[in-house]
């Protein structure tokens, strides 16, 4: 009879032992949460004010671009509009691109809905970064055959413009380089913690 009591006290105690081992990897599990969905936010945070801080920025210098391109540079109004309304659109792109993100959904949402947002915020920056480069160089063809030679400053002003241009474009790659592989690390990261489940 002693050693049935003795064998019932010790699966008691095993049983206990479990239970607080599922309790502690609950809270872990919980921890780990949180800590997943803190480091998204900052990282998702991060392209979004970059994002932001480059499309306010865009607006800002579009009327000094338009100046330069028409009055320093020699050309047509028709670029320049256009210019100017490209950089309209993609402001507007920016900003309804980083507010589909919202802060909230990251406290809220289940980590695959917020893997999937991931994935399609990571798309639509691919899409436009596609869309836009080649526009971009078709638009600086069209200024420049079009462009106007009624000043002598021209040239140094075009050879400043295609420099300009040309860093232009190496930030914007470094940036989009950036955003992008902060993407893909918070992707693998919430289907490693996903996969751990």
């Amino acid at each position: 009879m002693n050693q049935e009591q003795d064998n019932m006290q010790e699966l008691e105690s095993l049983r206990q032992q479990v239970k607080m081992f599922k309790e502690r990897m609950d809270q872990q599990q919980i921890v780990n949460d949180r800590l997943l969905r803190s480091s998204m936010k900052s990282r998702v945070s991060w392209i979004k004010q970059t994002n932001g801080w480059i499309s306010a920025f865009g607006l800002l210098i579009m009327p000094i671009l338009a100046f330069l391109a028409h009055y320093g540079l020699g050309m047509q109004w028709a670029p320049v509009v256009v210019l100017c309304l490209a950089l309209v659109l993609e402001a507007i792109f920016n900003f309804w691109q980083i507010h589909s993100i919202s802060a909230s959904m990251f406290a809220t949402s289940d980590l695959l809905t917020v893997r999937r947002q991931m994935l399609t915020f990571k798309r639509r920056e691919q899409l436009q970064m596609l869309i836009e480069v080649p526009l971009l160089i078709l638009w600086g063809f069209w200024a420049f055959l079009t462009a106007d030679s009624r000043e002598d400053f021209q040239g140094v002003m075009s050879a400043g413009a295609v420099i300009g241009g040309c860093i232009g474009l190496v930030v914007a790659f470094v940036l989009f380089f950036f955003e992008i592989r902060t993407l893909n690390k918070t992707v693998r990261e919430l289907d490693e913690f996903t996969n751990n489940e």
